[in-house]
């Protein structure tokens, strides 16, 4: 069974299959259905064992790593590609010294090439916040992720809803209503509730490929308090709802779970927009989404608002035994992102503590 990644077990240009994706995940990974978490923030790190990641990077990645001014961005620009690295190995068999990480031109969102794999439509998205770096990927649908603490508080000179002013025209008028209102705990649930609604918009916007050019005003969520302890969310997680124009998107899934300490991660999986359905000026009209085309007149969809009686007939982004693997995270070190050949060598170094190759700019 899954031959592919047996033979790679052995292979030492790639990384073996850590714990949390033997046994059952292993069909996620044949699947090419993936949610991946680290918390590289937190792992202690020698320089010896920097230098050893920054090698495995190609010289532009490494550039770019090292550019950051300050040590926790260094690490999470240095996890995102170790994560997009070690999916693409266990998904399509690549050694890690033959990964291209491309980006797409117009919107920059990182890809890798999968046309001649046994998975060409398979894709990914990657986030990052705090100490965590996340990746989700799809065999077939397009997939986008978002990761924000709930717990941030950017400006605690602001009041929650002075800080959520400069986002009202993102928001539609319900959610801002919903903001203003909801509060078991005050302006700690405005913040959380605020943060679930913009993880869900931004999972939605790089699932498509397009960031935040899309008018995000025009996608809806409902507005809910997690709970400082994210209740419900730290297993399966829970399945949401997204509208856009006042439909609900049928043919998209949300799913929100937690991760430590107050990390609310978003995944959206829905249909893949081709290049002409991305939005351009003149080209985002005021419209129904479907499965054939995100930006087209309206087509068959059930409308919340009770105006519309038609059924909806987009089919649903994914089947059931996807649903369970998409339930899955597994969560990594930064060994476990490393080829099998690379393991002993990290293994080797000794730990002398953070990392201090720029000790004077680090933050």
């Amino acid at each position: 069974m899954h031959t592919e990644l047996t033979l790679a077990a052995s292979d030492p240009g790639l990384p073996p299959l850590p714990p949390g994706l033997q046994g059952r995940a292993l069909a996620a990974v044949h699947e090419g259905v993936l949610r991946l978490g680290m918390r590289i923030v937190a792992e202690p790190l020698s320089p010896d064992q920097w230098n050893l990641l920054i090698r495995l990077l190609s010289e532009s990645e490494g550039g770019k790593v090292q550019r950051y001014y300050h040590d926790k961005d260094r690490r999470l620009a240095l996890g995102s590609i170790l994560l997009q690295r070690a999916a693409t190995s266990w998904v399509l068999g690549k050694r890690f010294s033959d990964i291209n990480i491309e980006r797409t031109r117009t919107y920059n969102k990182p890809y890798v090439n999968a046309k001649d794999s046994r998975l060409p439509q398979w894709n990914y998205n990657v986030s990052h916040h705090g100490d965590w770096v996340v990746l989700a990927s799809e065999p077939f649908h397009a997939v986008g992720t978002d990761l924000v603490d709930v717990g941030d508080r950017p400006f605690e000179a602001m009041t929650a809803l002075e800080y959520l002013e400069h986002f009202k025209r993102h928001l539609t008028p319900a959610e801002w209503q919903g903001l203003r209102s909801v509060g078991r705990d005050g302006e700690a649930s405005q913040y959380r509730a605020f943060y679930r609604v913009w993880a869900m918009k931004e999972a939605y916007v790089k699932a498509i490929g397009v960031g935040l050019s899309f008018p995000v005003r025009r996608l809806e969520c409902s507005v809910v308090d997690v709970g400082a302890d994210l209740t419900g969310m730290e297993a399966d997680g829970v399945e949401e709802e997204l509208m856009m124009d006042g439909y609900i998107m049928t043919d998209w899934r949300l799913r929100l779970v937690s991760l430590p300490p107050s990390y609310l991660w978003c995944t959206a999986v829905g249909p893949k927009p081709t290049a002409h359905h991305l939005p351009s000026p003149g080209n985002v009209r005021h419209c129904a989404p479907c499965s054939a085309c995100l930006y087209a007149p309206p087509s068959p969809s059930k409308r919340i608002c009770g105006t519309s009686t038609a059924i909806a007939t987009a089919t649903p982004a994914s089947s059931a035994p996807h649903d369970i693997l998409r339930k899955k995270v597994c969560v990594l070190t930064i060994r476990d992102c490393l080829p099998l050949g690379v393991q002993a060598q990290w293994d080797a170094l000794s730990l002398v503590g953070p990392i201090a190759n720029r000790s004077s700019n680090t933050g």
